[in-house]
């Protein structure tokens, strides 16, 4: 896609719906609006209605997709070593959905008037029905170059078993090869806030709801509420939403993780799964791995009823220490119980001898 394309697009996916609107937004000269627009109709990208012009769902997913391309100098993998697939058998025997994000930073706030007491900011949208097209959308607008860790983890389940993965392009792929899933748990987190989407009613096919939580231990929630207004501005004006819902503050837990997982904790990890960087700048090449997946069935803790891991390190693993097979100990652990799911951050650290 030109530039020009996406500029246009970009203008009326935020509200421009007449020509007069698209000159006054559009930050490039000597643009032919016209031909632009009619070539743009005819590719469907863009429709015209009594309202003026507006984005279709295709034209919303291709500006998704050069944004990101924008924003984007690299790209991350979940490497499974189980004949290159695009997942990793998932197992979980908690009643609750309980997913691993790793580099969670997303930290509750705590009460004023009791201090151990965690909040934060719940808002729940209308059930939609379910596109993956849409998810992608979402995935692709709030991407941002800068940080550090990878998101968008996601638990597919289908009728024989679960499935765990990272990322819309494996997400694809995995429902390509399932061919029948029956639910799909979805979370892309970031420092203040957490978006949420979950089929309902047992049916991948069927509805999915969307919630996001917010927290104010960093920005106020106003902040943070006209941000995702804002980026996210062209999907609410596809999907008809005027105004983003009303929230309301609840009360999450337990402060204390000791209860999934006690410290100390020594494992020498069995890699299943790897995620690392592919540079799109230069050749593609493989660095070591930033986020291991691991099997946690030996690890006698409460939280190895969830399998398989995924944990980071600071400063990034080394494969000599797995072949090595080092001992690993947990650094430290962000365990979010929301109301229907909870969600790990577990940071690792090689044990060297003296």
């Amino acid at each position: 896609m030109k530039s020009e394309e996406a500029f246009i697009l970009l203008s009326v996916g935020n509200g421009a719906s007449t020509f007069e609107e698209m000159h006054f937004r559009i930050p490039v000269e000597n643009v032919n609006l016209d031909k632009i627009l009619e070539e743009l109709v005819c590719r469907s990208l863009v429709t015209v209605n009594l309202s003026g012009f507006q984005l279709s769902k295709i034209g919303l997913l291709e500006l998704s997709r050069f944004l990101y391309g924008e924003k984007c100098k690299r790209t991350e993998y979940l490497y499974s070593f189980n004949d290159d697939l695009p997942y990793l058998l998932y197992k979980n025997n908690y009643r609750k959905d309980t997913i691993f994000h790793p580099e969670l930073i997303f930290d509750p706030a705590s009460n004023f008037e009791d201090w151990n007491t965690q909040i934060v900011y719940e808002i729940v949208f209308h059930e939609y029905k379910f596109d993956l097209d849409l998810i992608e959308v979402i995935y692709n607008l709030l991407f941002e170059y800068k940080h550090l860790h990878p998101t968008g983890f996601w638990v597919l389940g289908t009728p024989e078993k679960s499935l765990y993965g990272h990322g819309i392009p494996s997400l694809r792929r995995t429902i390509g090869i399932v061919k029948n899933p029956i639910s799909l748990v979805f979370a892309i987190a970031f420092q203040d806030f957490i978006i949420l989407a979950k089929s309902v009613k047992g049916n991948v096919e069927g509805d999915i709801r969307i919630k996001i939580y917010l927290t104010r231990d960093t920005f106020p929630y106003i902040d943070t509420l006209d941000f995702l207004t804002e980026t996210l501005k062209p999907l609410w004006l596809f999907l008809g939403v005027k105004d983003i819902p009303k929230g309301r503050e609840i009360k999450v837990g337990p402060k204390d993780p000791e209860r999934f997982l006690p410290k100390p904790v020594y494992f020498v990890p069995k890699i299943i799964g790897k995620i690392v960087w592919k540079d799109k700048t230069t050749r593609p090449y493989e660095l070591d791995p930033f986020i291991i997946a691991f099997d946690s069935s030996e690890i006698d803790v409460p939280l190895s009823k969830v399998s398989p891991w995924l944990a980071s390190c600071a400063g990034g693993f080394l494969d000599e220490d797995f072949k090595e097979k080092r001992k690993f100990h947990v650094l430290h652990r962000n365990i979010l119980c929301l109301p229907d799911i909870n969600i790990v951050g577990i940071n690792l650290s090689p044990v060297y001898s003296r």
